[in-house]
């Protein structure tokens, strides 16, 4: 039996953070939102991804939050019309809100407000509990579950089948590029339904994202 993720999961909407050594960073295509902190001059300035399935290239990281996608809809708008966006404080004023913290620890605590600004109803909790453990105990969303199908619209604004789609070719690109498994195809059929998908959500070929010598972010677990 699981034991509920509230006690493993200390700050509201947060899956994963972690510093990184200041540079340019590639977002593999992701279903969960992505807020980076990045550091140029002396400036500090944030940076809100909303899932995408592309590839999005952002300079001077030095902090990432992944991020549950429902925090887009309790901050940002509604999460189907955000899909793919790219936010800066000029973008939503909401973001602003991170620039005027000093760091992104001290941004944590914007997750806390906003967590006790709002009233969580029973679906979302239902929601957080299927995330939470699909991203951390690799448990599958039921897909033949209507329910579950409308909270992912509802609270990630993507369908079953666009997050499956999603995680299956960040995995992918990720294994392809670093080599770690023995058949880094192993999540479709064959080379060239790999290809066309790569093409129609990034915008170009496995070979190309292959050859970036620039780190990834995202695409750690392949999708059960």
């Amino acid at each position: 039996m699981h034991r509920d993720h509230p006690d493993r999961r200390p700050v509201p909407y947060l899956l994963r953070a972690e510093r990184v050594e200041r540079g340019s960073i590639a977002f593999l295509p992701s279903s969960d939102a992505v807020v980076a902190f990045t550091r140029h001059e002396g400036r500090h300035e944030t940076v809100a991804l909303s899932p995408h399935a592309g590839v999005v290239v952002l300079d001077d990281v030095v902090a990432i939050w992944s991020l549950a996608p429902h925090w887009v809809k309790a901050l940002l708008g509604p999460p189907a019309a955000l899909r793919g966006r790219v936010l800066r404080a000029s973008d939503h004023p909401a973001v602003r809100l991170f620039d005027d913290e000093a760091d992104d620890r001290s941004a944590l605590s914007l997750l806390h407000d906003l967590r006790a600004s709002l009233t969580v109803t029973p679906d979302e909790h239902e929601f957080e509990r299927l995330w939470w453990h699909h991203h951390h105990d690799g448990e599958p969303l039921p897909s033949a579950d209507r329910r579950v199908q409308r909270l992912m619209v509802r609270f990630a604004g993507q369908s079953l089948t666009q997050i499956a789609a999603v995680e299956r070719l960040a995995a992918t690109l990720r294994a392809d590029r670093d080599r770690t498994g023995s058949n880094v195809l192993g999540l479709y059929a064959d080379g060239s339904h790999y290809a066309r998908q790569c093409r129609r959500m990034t915008g170009r070929a496995p070979a190309e994202w292959r050859n970036v010598s620039l780190p990834f972010y995202g695409g750690m677990t392949a999708p059960t």
